[in-house]
């Protein structure tokens, strides 16, 4: 459970706008914290390789749903073990709900937000998720290397643009909710 919790602060790392006043230059303070945090329990993360597996999975929009839960029969924990074929299938309807929620908050993004946001803060959300795709090379840069990516994502960004990303993040939390606790309640019982 604890590590879920903290694979959402990584999430959260990446979109720290919410305590922010207005201004880039502020929000990147608060987001270099975070990713000083991070590492801070980065081991505690990395500990167990599967959530950060089923991420990578949730983040992969190229497959469906049942294609990712067929995946998640090839991950394998800490001691080189794949689950077993009873525990997939104890857990396999929670993974195809959630796996199925997280490819409709993709298509509300898509519908909804994409037409909305400003091209520097879609640029910004295509980085995150590419980051999803991967999010153990993420954990694994240092603090500094991790404040250089996000600079990447924001770079040229005007307040306007920040503010497009903190709508969009406010958005898809209001989606993401229900999401998170599943998936929450489906790394508490590995």
């Amino acid at each position: 459970m604890r590590s879920s919790i903290v694979l959402i602060a990584l999430f959260a790392a990446l979109c720290n706008f919410s305590n922010a006043e207005l201004g880039m230059d502020k929000i990147e303070v608060q987001v270099g914290r975070s990713f000083g945090l991070l590492k801070q329990v980065e081991s505690k993360i990395t500990k167990d390789p599967r959530p950060l597996a089923i991420i990578s999975l949730t983040f992969d929009r190229s497959m469906t749903p049942e294609q990712k839960f067929a995946k998640c029969g090839e991950i394998k924990d800490a001691n080189g073990n794949t689950p077993t074929k009873e525990k997939l299938e104890k857990n396999k309807a929670a993974l195809l709900d959630f796996f199925g929620k997280v490819d409709k908050i993709f298509a509300y993004y898509d519908k909804e937000i994409v037409p909305i946001i400003s091209p520097k803060a879609k640029r910004f959300f295509d980085g995150v998720f590419e980051i999803g795709k991967k999010p153990g090379d993420f954990i694994k840069l240092s603090a500094e290397d991790m404040m250089k990516k996000y600079k990447d994502l924001t770079k040229d960004f005007e307040d306007e643009d920040g503010v497009d990303v903190f709508m969009g993040f406010g958005l898809l939390l209001g989606e993401t909710r229900e999401a998170m606790m599943k998936f929450a309640k489906l790394i508490a019982h590995h």
